[in-house]
């Protein structure tokens, strides 16, 4: 038997540690490029995916390179219309903090008269620990999914969990066999997977069982694309738009620890808001900080001069903020690989006044006030992607995808990143994604898929 999964990324590795705890060693395929300080640069900025070198952004260990370590649980009412329930996905959720090891969850501990006197602890909370739950808003404390860190946790040692370090160890102990190459086409033919991958250049075919498509939702969708030589409109990505908004911290003491606090590199707050006319917004809210600084003027030293020049911004922050699925933009590849985006268009002035509504809740000015100075970002601006081949109890279009993530006619092919979400919410997807692949990854082995 043998089982393919292509990528490192989020989607990947909770199939790749469940497989090898079974005692099963699967085959890993990724492009495996490294990530130097520039590429993550890069990354960051989301400026590569109108590019037609992509495929020079993608390596080993995926996303998890970058990102913030920031998790946040889907609810029901993220997944209307979704063929799996919360209770399912809860399930998950637990099982997964389980089954990557070396990792914990640590939250921000505010203090309720002052939100910068904060410091990071321990906590089994996956969600963080609200501060304000109401009808149409809560706000909590971050959580971030991060290294285990043994000493006392502070923002200097604190590291978003990478999932390079568990691959690279995974390989080094033989239970993955890893080969270093770009998957470009798969076929399903007559019970068995094929899947051809240029390695070293040369185009080799690779015969599997079964096949995991773990490589990230741009990835998997110019990989299906390619195989089914399908570039129409109605076979697209979709994405969430983000805007920032410039805040001030409402507190009535002084900051306890200015120096500490300014060097910590990650949102302390996330807010879910509802409203009518916005319909389900996200929020993660960081103060100004050193990292920031070092964004907007990439040669400044890190010296105790910069922190006494943060000291008099200490009172201001950012509201990075991802919008509902219906103000996100859409986009698919052509046959030469460049992105086609169609966007969505939005009145920014109507916008606008109807966010101006939620500044004025005098819960939230307890700990923040907006200024009503939205810094729209650019189509294709935020990293939240997905939604290609939604999963639907009775599928109805080709490229609906079963809850096993199989699309198309596919039988022996899941798809396990958030190309198969049925919606795209708001809320960062990294933590619901590795639920989701895990969940996927056990029902196909318990229903004896493999075989």
């Amino acid at each position: 038997m043998k089982i393919i999964i292509v990528g490192t990324s989020f989607a990947a590795v909770p199939a790749i540690i469940y497989l090898t705890n079974l005692g099963i060693k699967p085959t890993v395929i990724d492009v495996g490029n490294e990530a130097d300080s520039d590429q993550k640069y890069k990354l960051k900025k989301q400026k590569f995916i109108k590019s037609n070198d992509y495929d020079n952004f993608l390596y080993f260990g995926g996303f998890s390179n970058v990102w913030t370590g920031v998790i946040d649980k889907y609810d029901n009412s993220d997944l209307i219309d979704w063929p799996i329930t919360r209770e399912i996905l809860d399930l998950y959720y637990k099982k997964l903090s389980k089954l990557i090891y070396d990792s914990e969850i640590y939250s921000f501990k505010c203090d309720n008269n002052n939100p910068l006197n904060y410091s990071i602890k321990k906590t089994e909370d996956k969600s963080g620990s609200e501060l304000i739950n109401h009808p149409n808003f809560i706000i909590k404390n971050t959580s971030i999914l991060a290294n285990k860190v043994f000493d006392k946790p502070n923002y200097n040692n604190l590291n978003p969990l990478n999932f390079k370090i568990y691959l690279e160890k995974l390989i080094k102990e033989s239970k993955i066999e890893y080969i270093k190459g770009k998957v470009e086409k798969i076929n399903e033919i007559d019970n068995k997977i094929k899947v051809k991958t240029r390695i070293l250049g040369n185009l080799k075919t690779i015969l599997c069982d079964y096949l995991f498509l773990g490589c990230g939702s741009l990835s998997t969708l110019k990989l299906i694309q390619n195989s089914q030589n399908y570039f129409e409109k109605n076979l697209t990505l979709k994405n969430n738009k983000k805007i920032v908004y410039p805040i001030l911290f409402n507190h009535k003491d002084k900051i306890e620890n200015p120096i500490e606090n300014f060097n910590n590199i990650y949102p302390i707050f996330q807010i879910n808001y509802y409203s009518k006319e916005l319909g389900k917004i996200y929020s993660q809210i960081s103060n100004f900080n050193i990292t920031l600084l070092k964004f907007l003027i990439p040669k400044i030293e890190n010296s105790k001069n910069i922190y006494k020049f943060l000291n008099i911004f200490r009172r201001i922050g950012f509201a990075y903020t991802y919008l509902d699925p219906k103000y996100g933009d859409k986009f698919n590849f052509d046959k030469n690989g460049k992105a086609v985006i169609y966007k969505t268009k939005i009145n920014k002035h109507v916008l606008k006044k109807k966010f101006s509504g939620l500044f004025k809740n005098n819960l939230i000015k307890k700990y923040f006030s907006y200024i009503n100075f939205p810094i729209f970002r650019s189509e294709i601006s935020g990293n939240h992607f997905g939604s290609s081949f939604p999963m639907k109890k009775d599928k109805s279009d080709f490229f609906d995808s079963d809850t096993y993530g199989r699309t198309c006619n596919y039988n022996k092919i899941s798809i396990l990143d958030s190309s198969i979400f049925t919606t795209l919410p708001a809320k960062p997807p990294s933590y619901t994604i590795m639920a989701n692949s895990l969940r996927i990854v056990e029902n196909v082995e318990k229903e004896n898929f493999f075989k």
